[in-house]
């Protein structure tokens, strides 16, 4: 419900009433809009924004275009006026939104610049706040305002049309221009001979500096005389800098509770013209003690801000358990006022403030339907084992998702599925046998702030420390050395206000590597060859990005007592007005060991992190443009590892391609989507030559060459088996792989697949492209790769072997069956749509190479798929496929196949009519052996893949899928939805009765009746 004060508003009594049995009755399709936010206003000069006192109100979200790089606000005061301006942009925006004002017509001349924005922490993360403030003299009444998207990063899903051109990012603006002589108005009228506080935490901690969160909860509800603000003096006390000054913080510490969130709601009510006030968490872990002399948040392991609302903030977040919090209120520098309003004696600032912190165990999901499960995403494994060859399939029995191997590296995009959502946490079991490298990060996450800790079992200790990437979103680190043991990796979020949008998402790694595995004699020839990179420089560059400019380097790996970044190299990049013309890209891109290096870079423009660099198969890459003029700071580094001994380091040889590309040079004739398309994909790597024991899986897209043609060297040192799928949409592939000597032979040929089982030596993988259908590819056609080396040695033995000891439940089930699978089923009847999300256990069994299976299916309505195969080690050649059944029992073709993603194979179909079908798992391809190798089809005969299937239907209907409108699913968090306050008596609404209201703002109720009381000194 959304109110609009007008004035003074009389004594209220609401009474609302239980909509939850009318849900269905009101649901309705809503098609969405081009924007669903107002444009962001040219002119302020109108009546909605300029009152006939003179002052100038905006307090709204507005809409602004994805392709707007630049944005100006007119303002025109009559007389001399104090602004004060902050823009919030939303944390899923892919840019940096700066502000600075300008006297009108003179844009862009230093000296036409009236007053300097800054990018603060705001709602959205680091940065994601611009702000500014200071007095207009008589000589700056008609000033432009200018909102400019500071160096957008290109992201390979925009090419992809997963996000539109068109897309409009919701941009908060609150702006107050209040003329000087109305300046008293909105200041306090007298000020306290001392200062007036939020009572201390550390009074309900016994005088302890941390406070432990009881189950009760902590509270602090509004005073009972709502006049009876908040005060601080600052009369006596030098001027700082902006939300560098803390009014009040407090320290909790939420001890960790099973399937338990705790909800914080923190409410500022403040004069926002005049003493603006910010909200922010810091977040610690449990073993760090926070500085109690710290007079502003430095956010090591992250904060978040408050979301602005009318003339106060809110904060309203469901945070994990088992850390400690620190809340601040922090307030802006209020020089320019207190040289209007003289006298020491005035110089404070009034606010209110309320909080709840409590444990909350319920969450409630955030849309009903297929919606709220038909994600691409997959799930994180429940159990890692690191195990040294022999496997023993009863050591990795489960009947959960689980991921084994002597070296690992996993890899995808997780989410937390309907049944983790009620604590937004997945915990993993690691089993480690031997001393090994460790290493876990956290990259693009969609909607929800990820972050990942690792402890031993049954210990509340951190193992190892995780690491902040610098950067415009939290990115983080796990980088160690893990001895024998059992332990815990944690992948955790906060719950976002308004709720978890369907199908968030985020890209994680996690790799263990034996320090056995290493070579040490290969380790100091890197190390005695350490490249010197004083010489490596940007290239400017009219070459495409898909033709690879590579330049090899060797960066030794430190380890340290405790986690921080290493910069291996810099440089400054100047752009100047006529190079801007040109419409210059900056492309970067960094290949390196994952596991040993994990070599990254982070780019800096007028103070700021602009670079949002996305995963590649071995690295990171990013294109950044078209940049605007000025400096730009490139740094390269890598993350310092612990738990080594005195002297440890690793070394690998990595590769980079830095350069300059002009969009301009590209050729006229060319759409801005095909070079996009072109500049934004890394080209396929030239040699894979993995280390004994290590698994190498690809999974990427590429351009296809422009000759179509391709070759893959390989180089292995055991028996492998060699899977290749290629997929694309308008052509097709021929695979080869060729012997590399003196007279090379070709071992196999297939279309789009090949596998083949090889012994140690140097192959060439050959890809030749030909187009689908008449005429040929399109100027940019990519296909997607993926590519597994398996080694031979670390496939576990079959639970059916004659050599397996295997006598768990499931493998005698599968022994039994003549088929090895016997009678599993998967529950495949159609749920009813429902508020909570019944979710099916997984299916697991044991496969190898040559098993098959059916399952029947019939609904009754129109119906939605998903079936979800976790395949470990991903080796077989099994395809799974959906086909429809007629009543004479004939299949027809199938209608919807499952792709490759990693490890997995995901099938979803949303609208499936009424009818039976087939869900088919076949493997109608084995592998070739190479002959002459030594190696025998016997070999593969026992040799298996542990397989986990998560199988979900669902009814989809429009009146499903409609369920909540389309503009609420994406519901901006700077537009904040708070409880009806106990009076509207606060400093944001009526602190003087001699100003008018407008305002604003969305309240939830509870049931029954919601009561808030205003009190007016004269009639109204």
């Amino acid at each position: 419900m959304i109110w609009r004060h007008n004035a003074i508003l009389q004594l209220l009594a609401l009474v609302v009433a239980d909509g939850q049995s009318d849900l269905t009755a009101s649901m309705e399709s809503y098609a969405p809009k081009g924007c669903k936010y107002n444009p962001l206003p040219s002119f302020l000069n109108s009546r909605a924004f300029t009152s006939y006192t003179g002052e100038v109100r905006v307090h709204d979200v507005f809409g602004l275009q994805s392709t707007v790089k630049r944005h100006i606000l007119r303002l025109d005061v009559g007389t001399a006026s104090l602004l004060t301006l902050q823009v919030e942009v939303h944390r899923d925006t892919p840019a940096t939104l700066t502000v600075d004002a300008y006297r009108r017509g003179e844009v862009g001349k230093p000296s036409g610049r009236v007053l300097n924005g800054a990018n603060l922490l705001g709602c959205g993360g680091d940065d994601t706040k611009a702000f500014l403030h200071g007095l207009l003299s008589d000589k700056d009444l008609e000033i432009d305002i200018v909102f400019e998207l500071a160096s957008v990063e290109v992201a390979a899903s925009q090419v992809d049309s997963r996000v539109a051109e068109a897309r409009c990012w919701p941009v908060r603006l609150d702006l107050a221009a209040i003329p000087t002589s109305r300046a008293a108005l909105h200041w306090p009228v007298s000020c306290l001979a001392e200062n007036r506080l939020p009572p201390s935490l550390q009074d309900k901690a016994g005088g302890n500096q941390i406070t432990e969160l009881p189950d009760q909860g902590l509270t602090l509800a509004p005073p009972k005389d709502a006049q009876q603000h908040y005060v601080y003096g600052f009369g006596d006390e030098r001027p700082w800098t902006d939300f560098n000054r803390a009014l009040w913080s407090g320290i909790v510490e939420v001890p960790t509770r099973l399937h338990r969130f705790v909800r914080i709601f923190i409410r500022a009510s403040f004069r926002f013209s005049s003493s603006p006030l910010q909200l922010a968490i810091e977040l610690f872990d449990l073993k760090d003690t926070p500085d109690s002399t710290a007079l502003a948040p430095k956010c090591v392991m992250g904060c978040l801000g408050g979301v602005p609302v009318y003339n106060g903030q809110v904060i309203d977040h469901a945070m994990p358990t088992g850390f400690r919090y620190r809340f601040w209120v922090l307030a802006a520098g209020m020089s320019e006022w207190t040289s209007v309003i003289r006298g020491e004696g005035r110089h404070c600032l009034e606010f209110d403030l309320d909080y709840s912190i409590k444990f909350e165990q319920r969450m409630t999901p955030f849309e009903i339907g297929p919606a709220a499960w038909l994600c691409e995403s997959s799930r994180l494994p429940a159990k890692i084992v690191q195990t040294p060859r022999p496997w023993a399939t009863d050591k990795l029995a489960s009947q959960e998702q689980l991921v084994a191997g002597r070296s690992i590296w996993i890899r995808d995009r997780f989410g937390f599925p309907p049944e983790e959502t009620a604590d937004m946490e997945h915990k993993i079991e690691i089993e480690v046998s031997e001393p090994c490298v460790f290493r876990a990060t956290t990259h693009h996450s969609d909607g929800v702030d990820v972050f990942v800790a690792l402890s031993r079992k049954g210990e509340t200790e951190r193992a190892c420390k995780t690491l902040k990437h610098p950067g415009p979103v939290p990115r983080q680190t796990i980088f160690c050395m893990l001895q024998p043991g059992t332990y815990v990796l944690t992948f955790f979020a906060d719950y976002p206000l308004g709720g978890l949008h369907p199908c968030s998402d985020f890209f994680a790694q996690v790799a263990l590597r034996p320090t056995a595995l290493a070579s040490e004699d290969k380790t100091r020839q890197c190390l005695a060859t350490a490249s010197d990179l004083s010489t490596l420089q940007v290239q400017r560059s009219l070459a495409l990005t898909t033709t690879p400019n590579w330049k090899a380097i060797k960066v030794p790996i430190t380890f340290e007592n405790s986690p921080a970044t290493v910069s291996v190299w810099s440089t400054s990049l100047s752009i100047s007005e006529e190079d801007a013309s040109q419409r210059l890209f900056m492309r970067l891109v960094v290949h390196s060991d994952y596991i040993s290096s994990d070599i990254r870079f982070q780019v800096r423009f007028s103070g700021r992190y602009i670079a949002d660099t996305q995963v590649t198969s071995h690295g990171y890459a990013d294109m950044i443009g078209p940049l605007d003029p000025g400096m730009y700071y490139i740094d390269m580094y890598y993350v310092a590892g612990t738990g080594g001994s005195a002297g440890v380091k690793l070394c690998s040889t990595s590769m980079v391609d830095l350069r300059i590309v002009s969009r301009s040079a590209y050729g006229k004739g060319n759409t801005t989507a095909q070079w996009l398309c072109t500049s934004t994909r890394v080209p396929p790597p030239d040699l894979l030559a993995p280390q004994a024991d290590e698994q190498v899986l690809l999974d990427s897209e590429y351009v296809v060459p422009e000759s179509g043609q391709h070759t893959l060297k390989l180089k292995v040192e055991e028996p492998r088996l060699v899977r290749v799928k290629l997929s694309s949409s308008d052509v097709e592939f021929t695979i080869e792989l060729w012997t590399r000597g003196a007279s090379q032979t070709l071992l196999a040929r297939g279309t789009d697949s090949l596998e083949m089982f090889v012994g140690a030596g140097t192959f060439l993988l050959k890809l030749r492209a030909s187009s689908v259908g008449l005429g040929s590819p399109s100027s940019c056609s990519t296909f997607l790769l993926n590519l597994l080396l398996q080694p031979q040695q670390s496939l576990p033995v079959c639970p059916w072997s004659p050599t397996s000891s295997d006598r768990t439940a499931t493998a005698e089930a599968q022994k039994a069956a003549a088929d090895h699978i016997g009678d599993l089923l998967l529950d495949l009847v159609p749920k009813t749509v429902s508020k909570d999300v019944t979710v099916k256990p997984a299916v697991t069994l044991w496969m190898s190479q040559g098993m098959e299976k059916t399952f029947d299916m019939t609904v009754d309505t129109t119906s939605a798929v998903r079936i979800d195969v976790s395949i470990q080690p991903p080796w077989l050649p099994l395809e799974i496929s959906m086909r429809r059944k007629r009543a004479s029992g004939k299949l027809e073709a199938p209608i919807a196949s499952a792709e490759w993603t990693e490890s997995r194979l995901l099938l979803m179909q949303s609208d499936l009519p009424k009818g039976s079908y087939v869900i088919e798992f076949k493997q109608s391809r084995r592998y070739t052996v190479q002959a002459g190798s030594g190696l025998s089809d016997e070999t593969l005969a026992n040799l298996c893949a542990h397989v986990t299937i998560h199988a979900e239907v669902g009814i989809s209907s429009k009146e499903a899928v409609n369920t909540l409108r389309s503009e609420l699913l994406d519901l901006p968090d700077l537009l904040a939805v708070q409880p009806l306050p106990s009076s509207l008596n606060t400093v944001g609404w009526f602190g003087s009765p001699m100003l008018p209201v407008v305002g604003t703002q969305g309240f939830r109720f509870k049931e029954g009746t919601e009561k808030m009381s205003l009190k007016g000194d004269e009639k109204s």
